[in-house]
């Protein structure tokens, strides 16, 4: 589920698996390595990503924390 979250943002890609279903609890496999290494590649190579990804990183270095949060709910005395 997370990299399907991240390929669909635009700051990555999943790899899903040649064999068996494409489910969260299917798990890569040794067919998978060169299509894996691909991927990897792509992301390296490709700024998109790296723009993305950064992207994504100030959005969520601006979100408040649990804590701010709770703070700002808790009652002023």
């Amino acid at each position: 589920m997370n990299a399907r979250l991240v390929a669909e943002a635009g700051a990555g890609t999943a790899v899903t698996p040649t064999v068996g279903p494409a489910d969260e609890s299917t798990v890569l496999g040794p067919d998978d390595v060169s299509r894996i290494r691909s991927a990897v590649e792509l992301v390296l190579e490709e700024p998109s990503y790296r723009a993305r990804a950064e992207c994504l990183s100030d959005e969520m270095r601006a979100t408040a924390t649990g804590r701010e949060l709770i703070g700002a709910l808790e009652p002023r005395a």
